[in-house]
Formats: C-alpha cells, sequence, structure tokens
C-alpha cells in the first residue's frame, strides 16, 4: 500500500457476477480475508426486515438505513470489526453488502481504515441465463435484479476510491485484471507472482471445464422493445467505459434509477409485479381461448348432427 493507513477492499456485485471468484483470486495474491461470516445471516435478516434482499428486484430505500433494525446492525458490525486487527491490506465481500453499504462505510470508518471498492460486473444477459437454470426466473425479473444490485453498488460508492472489473475478463486476462485493480486503487497485492498467477490461471481452466454453463445471449436486436433490457444494456457499457477512462453519460445510472421509481409510482406496483401479471394473465387468455374453441367444435358437431 501507498497509503500509510491500513486498507480494507470491499468486493461488490452479485454472486452471479464472480464476487466469490474474485475474493479468491486477491486472497491467493495476499490480501487478508476478514472473517465476516457471522454478519452473513444478520445482514440478511435485516434486509429481509425491510422487505429487500441481496437479489431483491426493488430499491432500498435510504430511510431503511435510519431504522432501528439498521441500527441494531450496525451495533453487530462494529462489535464484529472491533474483534479483528486491521491488516495492511485486507478485503470483505458478503452478498448484498452494495444494498447498505453506508453502514459499512460508517463502522469502517471508526477503525481509520482506508476503504476502497471494487465492483464486479458481469453481461446482464449472462447473469439472466444463470438466474434462469438456478432460480426459474423470466428475463425480465432477472434483469431487474441485476439493476437494482449494479445502481446500489455505484451509487454508494461514487465519488469514492473504486475500481470497476469485468467479471468475465478473470477467465481469459487475470494478469490484465490485476493490473487494473493494482494501478487504478494504487495498491500492491504483496504474493502476486508469477507462480500464483500460472495457479490460478490453472484452477479456472479446470474450473470452465468441469463446471462451463453455456450462454447464449438473446439477440439484442431482437429484444430492443424491451426497456429493462435496454437499460441494463447501457448501465453494463457505461461502468465498463468508467473502467476503461473512456468518456460516458455522467447522470446515466440517475437517469435509469430514476425511471425505474417512476415506473413503479404510475403503476402502484413493482415492475416485477406487471411482469409476473401479464405472464398469468397471457396464461389465462390462452386457457379461455382454448375453451371457447372447445365449445365452438362442440357446437357445430351438434348442429352437423342435426342436419343430418
Amino acid at each position: 500500500m501507498l497509503s500509510t493507513r491500513p486498507n480494507v477492499l470491499l468486493v461488490l456485485g452479485l454472486p452471479q457476477c464472480g464476487t466469490a471468484r474474485m475474493s479468491h483470486v486477491l486472497e491467493r495474491c495476499g490480501a487478508q480475508a476478514r472473517n465476516l461470516h457471522s454478519l452473513s445471516k444478520s445482514q440478511q435478516e435485516l434486509l429481509r426486515d425491510v422487505g429487500n434482499g441481496w437479489d431483491s428486484p426493488l430499491e432500498l430505500p435510504d430511510r431503511y438505513l435510519r431504522s432501528d433494525a439498521a441500527k441494531q446492525f450496525s451495533s453487530s458490525l462494529r462489535e464484529a470489526l472491533n474483534g479483528e486487527t486491521a491488516k495492511d491490506c485486507c478485503l470483505a465481500c458478503v452478498h448484498g453488502m452494495e444494498r447498505i453499504l453506508p453502514l459499512w462505510h460508517s463502522a469502517l470508518e471508526e477503525q481509520n481504515l482506508l476503504i476502497q471498492h471494487l465492483l464486479v460486473v458481469r453481461h446482464p444477459l449472462a447473469v439472466v441465463e444463470q438466474f434462469r437454470n438456478i432460480e426459474g426466473w423470466d428475463r425480465d425479473h432477472a434483469l431487474l435484479v441485476w439493476l437494482q444490485s449494479t445502481l446500489a453498488m455505484e451509487k454508494h460508492s461514487r465519488n469514492c476510491s473504486r475500481v470497476i472489473v469485468d467479471g468475465e475478463q478473470l477467465s481469459w486476462d487475470l494478469d490484465a485484471t490485476l493490473n487494473l485493480i493494482e494501478s487504478t486503487l494504487q495498491l500492491t497485492l504483496p504474493e502476486r507472482h508469477h507462480k500464483s498467477l500460472i495457479e490460478l490461471d490453472k484452477e479456472t481452466m479446470e474450473q470452465t471445464n468441469s463446471n462451463e454453463i453455456k450462454i447464449k445471449y438473446t439477440d439484442t436486436k431482437k429484444s430492443s422493445g424491451s426497456l429493462l433490457l435496454k437499460m441494463s444494456l447501457q448501465l453494463h457499457d457505461w461502468l465498463l467505459a468508467e473502467s476503461k477512462n473512456e468518456e460516458r453519460q455522467r447522470h446515466l445510472p440517475d437517469t435509469i434509477r430514476q425511471q425505474l421509481k417512476l415506473a413503479e409510482e404510475l403503476m402502484g406496483r413493482t415492475i416485477s409485479d406487471i411482469c409476473m401479471k401479464n405472464k398469468s394473465l397471457k396464461q389465462k387468455l390462452h386457457s379461455l381461448e382454448a375453451r371457447r374453441s372447445v365449445r365452438f367444435s362442440n357446437w357445430l358437431r351438434r348442429q352437423q348432427n342435426e342436419a343430418a
């Protein structure tokens, strides 16, 4: 580390984006993982109490961060952090932490730690395919989850020390990914060397051969009518542009967030509810048409019998 203060690197993003893999790589390169397993359950209970979760299609309103449940979690978080000795370079990754990141910031700042953020992103359609295979979700529901998680980690890490990493790049250019992390955050991974990179590349190849899920992206031209897909692709490109230090529309994330909020307010319920209701209505309409077809066939048969 170039700073004299010990730092903590918060690994943010959906697990389907590769946060666990990213954390493993950083540990192998010398970053010390904080033992925060006890907080995972407490955090999920907090999110569940306020009607949210790491896989929620809803945005968590800021007012919930000031609730009694949030204050109780903050106390548990401080106790867990006080029980550990600050190291020169440590990392923390708890699924869903991007939703309540301000609570983590407050607790970590009390320890005089330099807080840095590593945002792991992945193509939204790749995440959709994983959710479809594992959870059975439809595309729009999965896109909402991707959008809300990604918007949360972008919002709460804005104007902070952060780096954005393409989760898929970990599989085909690990060295470049680590170069990006070290140069952007101005840190040095103490055990990053040729041998560790070779071992990590070997692990990646073995995992790819044994557990690879074939991802077939939907033709985005055919999906041009999906507003959720359009917003997801725009946000994904925007984040990757930041990682490459390229010019981008400054307020795009806030614009997308406002579009989602406006849609929910106008409809009086969540976009996810609308998608599920439309699906149910289509099924009922199909069933109704089938029954009408049967009744018409029976009527026509009776008419033919009477005529004979």
